[in-house]
């Protein structure tokens, strides 16, 4: 190889060194893919729209119009449940193989389309959401589960307060 060539070669593996430290990320937080709650604001109505279609909804459910992302496993020791005619309450614990991120993007989009208005959004530790409908609050809270590649999901299905049951 004669000079020139040595010369234009380092040159290319210098440029492609640069640009992969550029578009490399050093972070461990699992937060900082966090997308939906960076890319999501919440519109007069409550909505909230995002483009990805991310981690389908199962159709075993707790309530009707709560959505749960399939591939969820329940933690039966730590879920409570009370439903009659005129109140529905719940703690509902779950592990997923699915980021907080993943997980946060699944409830944002999906408790829209089941008439949940998106009230608050809190990232700490995790993630956590608080969505509205007249006569109910549904808080999910979503953290690494610590083992393996998951999440912890609790979700608390409340009454709203001061509404009449």
């Amino acid at each position: 190889m004669n000079m020139i060539s040595k010369k234009v070669a380092t040159g290319f593996l210098a440029i492609a060194l640069i640009a992969g430290c550029q578009t490399g990320s050093n972070s461990s937080d699992p937060l900082d893919d966090m997308g939906p709650l960076d890319s999501v604001s919440i519109d007069e109505g409550g909505g909230a729209l995002l483009e990805e279609p991310g981690l389908q909804s199962s159709l075993q459910k707790r309530f009707s119009d709560l959505p749960l992302p399939v591939g969820v496993v329940e933690d039966f020791d730590r879920t409570y449940i009370f439903e009659s005619k005129k109140l529905q309450i719940g703690r509902m614990v779950y592990r997923i193989k699915a980021s907080v991120s993943e997980v946060a993007r699944f409830y944002i989009r999906e408790a829209a389309r089941n008439d949940w208005r998106l009230d608050s959004v809190l990232q700490a530790d995790g993630a956590e959401l608080v969505f509205r409908k007249p006569g109910k609050r549904l808080q999910v809270m979503i953290r690494e589960s610590g083992i393996a590649r998951g999440s912890l999901l609790i979700i608390h299905l409340t009454p709203e307060t001061g509404a009449d049951n």
